[in-house]
């Protein structure tokens, strides 16, 4: 749980993770010229940079899907909680989205950085049932992924027909 003050708060995330970030909040007398009545998250930016974030708020007793609560209170705490999910790698750059309430002058920096591994590993890369790979595999980065009932380096190997149930178990008797 985090209490909405100037923090930042780093996500390590893969694609198509959901992670979730707990905020706390305290609700005080607003700055100046700020006539606040309800609790709202505000953000910066964040649906060009490949993610979406989705916001829960405990109002009231109970938890509902928004950045709102009406009528605190001075004094009285809220807890919200926002969903981030990775749906597209974009160079590996790391993304910083603000996070703060209306009518407060803190933020909280939420870094997300993509783990999104290597070009050749996206689908669009990949050679699906490739020839190199006996038609038995798909060929990812240089290296054949064989089906379930294939081994060998180039999935050139039946599972059936040595008696072994993995590729593991085949490694020595295809090779002889």
């Amino acid at each position: 749980m985090y209490v909405m003050r100037a923090n930042s708060i780093t996500l390590f995330i893969t694609l198509s993770d959901t992670l979730n970030v707990q905020y706390k909040y305290l609700h005080k007398k607003p700055a100046p010229g700020y006539d606040v009545k309800e609790f709202m998250v505000q953000t910066s930016e964040y649906k060009k940079l490949g993610l979406d974030m989705k916001f829960f708020v405990e109002c009231n007793g109970r938890e509902v899907e928004g950045k709102q609560c009406p009528g605190l209170k001075e004094g009285q705490r809220v807890n919200f909680k926002i969903k981030v999910t990775l749906l597209e790698c974009r160079d590996g750059a790391d993304v910083a989205i603000s996070v703060g309430v209306y009518g407060y002058t803190s933020v909280s920096a939420l870094y997300v950085t993509p783990l999104c591994g290597c070009e050749c590993e996206k689908p669009t890369q990949q050679e699906k049932n490739s020839p190199l790979c006996h038609q038995h595999g798909n060929l990812i980065c240089g290296q054949c992924v064989c089906e379930s009932t294939r081994g060998g380096d180039r999935c050139e190997c039946p599972l059936a027909s040595y008696g072994v149930k993995n590729a593991m178990e085949l490694e020595d008797r295809c090779r002889e």
